[in-house]
């Protein structure tokens, strides 16, 4: 049920899933589909009920970056205490991330809103889109609050974040 809901189920159904049994395990499936919730309240549940620990931080946080969802990288890093854990951005990805937005060029708007004049409220690929958009600026975001950058490196990402509002 999760899986298909992809975030969008609320505290109480979450928690209705879990009273009628269900069960969160440690797997890599279930802490890769944790990437795409963007409720706190579900996410704390989550890492609770799997038995999430100190242990579990660094991968979680990777996975808050990757998804570009500062929700569970908040989690991770202030209410679980990844920042006393030496939880840290790697430096493979932080420059992974800032070679792609260095490399971002302005979207041809003519074929852009071409192309959204196809799609109607409710259209996933309309959603996927719009998902892609938010999590780049949100992962931007991340990478300047918890990456450790030089001031150009966050001037390229300030330029990065103009572009994906503007895509």
């Amino acid at each position: 049920a999760f899986e298909i809901s992809r975030g969008t189920m609320t505290t109480a159904q979450f928690q209705r899933f879990l009273d009628l049994g269900a069960t969160l395990q440690r797997n890599d499936y279930n802490e890769d589909v944790i990437g795409f919730v963007m409720n706190k309240d579900i996410l704390t549940t989550w890492y609770d009920e799997a038995g999430l620990g100190p242990e579990d931080h660094q991968g979680m946080f990777d996975q808050a970056l990757f998804r570009g969802n500062p929700e569970l990288a908040e989690l991770v890093w202030e209410d679980k205490g990844g920042r006393f854990d030496q939880v840290q951005l790697s430096e493979s990805k932080v420059q992974r991330y800032l070679r792609n937005y260095r490399n971002a060029k302005p979207a041809n708007t003519d074929n852009l809103l071409e192309s959204l004049k196809t799609f109607e409220y409710g259209d996933s690929m309309l959603e996927a889109f719009i998902a892609h958009q938010r999590g780049s600026i949100a992962r931007i975001e991340m990478l300047k609050e918890y990456g450790d950058l030089i001031l150009a490196e966050r001037n390229d990402l300030d330029n990065a974040k103009d572009l994906e509002r503007s895509n």
